[in-house]
């Protein structure tokens, strides 16, 4: 986590919205990756992830980073939506699946 590259928006005192960042390397391009992002439900549909991302975009280029990569859940179309209109692409699908893990004795 890069919290140098890591943005939040405020109401006074408060958090209403935040974007969370780590830094790698990938296919030899310094990149960022949003870990995460949430908004206050009060305060969604203000553009908050928008105006964040605006100052980030510039923030990020400034700092030389070559690309910006996310992840998000398909069946989340208004995020979706919101990473479209910011420029964002899809680049590739994920399976999830969920439940525990069995090791067996044979095979630590």
């Amino acid at each position: 986590m890069d919290f140098s590259i890591s943005y939040g928006m405020f109401d006074d005192e408060n958090l209403v919205g935040f974007i969370l960042h780590c830094t790698g390397i990938s296919n030899g391009k310094r990149v960022v990756f949003n870990t995460g992002t949430g908004v206050v439900p009060k305060y969604r549909g203000q553009r908050i992830v928008d105006l964040m991302y605006e100052f980030g975009f510039k923030d990020l280029t400034s700092k030389r980073f070559e690309s910006i990569q996310l992840e998000v859940i398909k069946e989340n179309a208004k995020a979706i939506h919101i990473y479209e209109k910011l420029g964002f692409k899809k680049q590739r699908e994920l399976k999830c699946v969920s439940g525990e893990i069995q090791v067996s004795d044979d095979h630590p």
